[in-house]
């Protein structure tokens, strides 16, 4: 039932998805892999998801593959990630018609640890 509602959902709203991992937030000390979406109400809607015991680019390269087997249409136009290494190479070879994007929320969670003080207000502003 799952899989039929999410194939449905992905045929109209899979042509951008947004993917993360959680990490040790549970006592198995699985990631948890959510593939997402937006419907047309604004909602997230869960596309797929897996719980995986590395984060390697493997583990990622095997999720992909599955999720595209599952999904009408296969990849993505589009993909919202965060920075991870293993995460991009696994899209590269999984996805590779797929356009790759960082999501701003990490790169701007990230600017008062990686600028100086003083750098990341003037950046900031003219941001």
């Amino acid at each position: 039932m799952f899989l039929g509602s999410s194939r449905r959902a992905y045929g109209f709203y899979g042509d951008v998805v947004v993917f993360d991992t959680t990490f040790n937030t549970n006592r198995y000390d699985l990631t948890f892999a959510p593939m997402l979406g937006v419907n047309n109400h604004g909602q997230t809607i869960v596309l797929a998801c897996a719980f995986l015991s590395k984060e390697t680019t493997e583990s990622f390269v095997w999720m992909f593959e599955e999720f595209k087997k599952a999904m009408p249409g296969g990849e993505p136009k589009t993909i919202i990630t965060d920075q991870d290494a293993a995460m991009a190479i696994a899209i590269s070879i999984a996805f590779p018609t797929t356009f790759h994007r960082l999501c701003i929320w990490h790169i701007t969670s990230k600017f008062s640890v990686k600028l100086p003080r003083d750098a990341y207000k003037e950046y900031w502003r003219e941001f």
